[in-house]
């Protein structure tokens, strides 16, 4: 398997110079006293909290769990229980990245994703942002480069700009070409003929990485509208159903909000089990179609070949490369 970031594929690793080790060794240094800060500050937010509680007559370790949230005490004892939980969430946030710093800077080396960016993949958060900030640009005659850390996998460098924001990018493992699909490429059979072009056809089985690719994607396509789109959908029906049990709904906008939310992300849902059963077919099959147009005439050239699922008609490669779904689907 070969992992990508942002659509470009990893080719190897650089050492770390020591001016960026000592970039490395300041930022985490930073991050130490801001972790040791936001934790010291959450001990006087945690005093006033339970100052708060006493006040309402609740025992301090409860807080404001059972606060009447109607009166300004309520409102205000909640609002700093909440502080509480943000500050000692935020304090754990920079001491995890100050500890994976400093597993970057033992390491000394940097993780190089490089390539050419042909077109883009919307299914690519990370290289969407890096588009729209101008770091990364569709241009199939530039190479271009992605840099991570080693251990942390944050990005470090973008075609060698640093990064002003911690940005940590999902990696997708593609499946790399079988070295026989050049063979099934060259035993392509004319389809149809037509005055400016000849249309070739063929097809070559999948190989196991691409099967397992295949499988995970479609994995995903189930489980991750089950987790999201399907709790959704329940509670947001379960909230219209004791709306409707306490009072008339005729008139009531926040009863069809309901209503209408729920049934949306139960179809969205309905509408990715049937992609899946497609994809699925596909992996049944086990094979891609192979497609190669040569055009005719005093501009006659050959178009690059293309790969395709048979049943989704999904595109799998062109010219060797995987498709930009298959970098992006995370």
């Amino acid at each position: 398997m070969t992992l990508w970031c942002a659509g470009l594929p990893f080719t190897g690793e650089r050492p770390l110079s020591d001016r960026e080790q000592s970039e490395l060794l300041a930022l985490q240094a930073r991050l130490t006293r801001l972790s040791r800060f936001v934790g010291l500050c959450a001990l006087p937010t945690f005093g006033v909290a339970a100052l708060l509680a006493q006040s309402l007559h609740i025992r301090p370790v409860l807080l404001a769990l059972d606060t009447d949230i109607s009166r300004p005490p309520g409102i205000l004892t909640t609002l700093t229980a909440a502080l509480v939980i943000v500050e000692l969430w935020l304090s754990y946030r920079f001491n995890r990245h100050a500890t994976a710093l400093k597993k970057d800077i033992a390491c000394g080396t940097a993780l190089t994703y490089c390539g050419v960016l042909s077109e883009r993949s919307r299914m690519e958060p990370t290289q969407q942002r890096l588009l729209a900030s101008g770091m990364l640009t569709t241009d199939p005659d530039l190479t271009q480069s992605i840099e991570l850390l080693t251990e942390s996998h944050i990005l470090w460098r973008v075609n060698g700009a640093p990064i002003k924001r911690t940005v940590k990018p999902a990696l997708t493992e593609v499946a790399p070409l079988p070295q026989y699909a050049s063979i099934a490429a060259q035993w392509l059979e004319p389809v149809s003929r037509h005055k400016q072009a000849i249309l070739y056809g063929g097809r070559r089985e999948l190989s196991e990485e691409e099967k397992k690719e295949l499988k995970r994607f479609v994995r995903r396509l189930v489980v991750r509208p089950a987790t999201s789109s399907l709790p959704v959908s329940c509670l947001s029906l379960a909230l219209a159903t004791e709306m409707y049990r306490d009072h008339p709904i005729d008139t009531d906008t926040v009863f069809w909000i309901f209503v209408i939310g729920g049934v949306f992300n139960i179809a969205l849902y309905l509408f990715q089990i049937s992609q899946a059963k497609r994809f699925m077919s596909d992996l049944q099959v086990g094979y891609v179609g192979i497609r190669r147009v040569e055009t005719l005439g005093a501009d006659a050239h050959t178009e690059p070949d293309i790969e395709f699922l048979p049943t989704t008609g999904m595109l799998w490669t062109r010219s060797g490369e995987p498709a930009a779904w298959r970098r992006g689907s995370t």
